[in-house]
């Protein structure tokens, strides 16, 4: 029982130890094992630490109980990938969130005794944990490590592992976009040298195709992003994954209203609703649902119909439960707000989910930027413009820093509106230069539109009439 880290249940005791249910009751008797009260196990640490010294001193049996620990959790997490993706036919009992410590200790004897198959099998739910918790720094950091134990690769299976890996670190390499393209690069190049075709082979090529979109999102590569969620969805439509599906129509649907589409943004978001509520996935759902009330809301102006899309997403996510589910519940209630004007609300609401996002150790990307962008914004419309300046410049370096491009685009003319509110209209000009090209060259006519005025509107401030009527006839046009 030593090898287990933290608390365990009575199922995974047994089967690790071989010891039965009356061995277990009388170490609990004697206070050597203590059952908490959700019923679940427990050693005391230095009682551990001394058993685990014993333990060691016996090769065989050291291994054999470390490999059975290893094996068992990554079965689980590969059963709990499998309840994540199906969860309207789910029968797995077993709590992921207890286990955490127990699944990392496991992952880890797997890596350093080269379990290629268990890694396969397991990888998938790994990449799960950390994605729907929002743990980027873990899952790049557990995932660098599987790859750099593993070294270059061997045969087609493990090629095939360290293509998979490579993309799942490339999704969570939050900090800085450009090494999340090279290490997906990467990935892509293991994949097409593996020999032959799979089911598994398929599976690795759809996802990195998919993290290869993500990385040209946040690039700002907007059409090769495209491009490459068009290939990844191609793919998991061929496997019949309607989970993955929905993931990567969720993507493509974001990307077209990126990209002023709105027919195609709102088909995208159909599908993958209609996939999601098959399946049962409330969470994707609930997702869908706050961006198709964003979108109806802030673009189409249908405030009634945006609330009831909104409303319904953060009961969704509340129904959840969880801290995560919670706390995502506020999103939507964020956007109602904001919809309708109550604008302290919405600060208040944006302010609490960005100290979640930080306590949580939340990537910048996947947290911490939207509601910068946001509690900036809405001091702007407060009327409170040198803390919204102070918002927006330590958003923007934040930013730079982690060369998310997609993001600066988004935020510059927020900080150029700041400025231009508070009559700095050389720094206004200066914020807008760089993004009228980027906007026009990526097909973004909404936003350069948007753009265009305000550059208009700093010429004017500065007395240019003629290059201020230019930007204001390029706008309108």
């Amino acid at each position: 029982l030593s090898v287990f880290r933290g608390s365990f249940d009575r199922q995974a005791a047994q089967e690790v130890s071989g010891a039965s249910l009356q061995v277990l009751m009388a170490l609990i008797n004697k206070s050597l094992l203590v059952r908490l009260a959700n019923d679940r196990l427990v050693v005391h640490e230095l009682l551990r630490q001394y058993a685990a010294e014993r333990l060691a001193e016996d090769t065989d049996a050291y291994e054999v109980a470390h490999d059975r620990h290893s094996a068992l959790y990554c079965r689980r997490l590969q059963a709990w990938a499998e309840t994540v993706k199906h969860p309207s036919r789910s029968t797995t009992a077993f709590d992921i969130d207890a286990d955490q410590e127990n699944i990392q200790v496991a992952w880890n004897w797997a890596v350093l005794g080269r379990r290629v198959t268990r890694l396969t099998e397991a990888s998938e739910g790994l990449g799960l944990l950390f994605a729907l918790q929002n743990r980027d720094q873990s899952g790049e950091a557990v995932f660098r490590a599987a790859v750099d134990a593993l070294g270059p690769p061997t045969s087609g299976e493990e090629r095939l592992l360290v293509g998979y890996l490579l993309a799942r670190q490339a999704l969570h390499t939050s900090h800085s976009a450009r090494e999340g393209a090279v290490l997906v690069e990467r990935s892509l190049t293991y994949l097409a040298g593996v020999a032959g075709s799979s089911q598994a082979l398929t599976s690795a090529k759809a996802y990195a195709w998919f993290v290869r979109g993500r990385t040209a999102r946040d690039t700002a590569d907007w059409h090769t992003g495209q491009a490459a969620f068009e290939k990844s969805l191609s793919l998991y439509e061929q496997l019949g994954d309607r989970y993955w599906a929905a993931i990567v129509l969720q993507s493509l649907s974001l990307m077209a209203w990126t990209l002023d589409d709105r027919d195609s943004a709102r088909m995208y978001f159909q599908r993958s609703l209609a996939l999601s509520r098959e399946i049962g996935d409330k969470i994707r759902a609930a997702y869908l649902l706050q961006a198709m009330g964003d979108m109806t809301g802030f673009d189409d102006g249908q405030v009634d119909e945006a609330e009831e899309y909104l409303l319904e997403s953060s009961r969704l996510f509340f129904a959840i439960g969880g801290r995560i589910g919670e706390q995502n519940s506020l999103a939507p209630l964020q956007s109602a707000a904001w919809l309708r004007g109550r604008f302290s609300q919405a600060l208040e609401i944006a302010q609490r989910r960005q100290r979640f996002a930080m306590e949580q150790g939340t990537s910048i990307v996947s947290g911490i930027d939207e509601q910068g962008m946001a509690v900036g914004e809405l001091l702007q419309l407060m009327g409170s413009y040198d803390l919204a300046e102070t918002e927006h410049s330590r958003f923007i370096a934040e930013v730079l820093a982690a060369g998310w491009a997609h993001v600066e685009i988004w935020a510059r003319p927020l900080m150029a509106a700041t400025l231009l509110a508070l009559g700095r209209y050389t720094e206004a000009r200066q914020a807008l230069q760089s993004n009228i090209a980027a906007l026009e060259q990526a097909g973004q006519y909404r936003m350069l539109g948007r753009t265009l005025a305000m550059a208009a509107r700093a010429e004017l401030g500065l007395g240019n009439l003629a290059a201020a009527w230019g930007h204001a006839l390029r706008a309108v046009q």
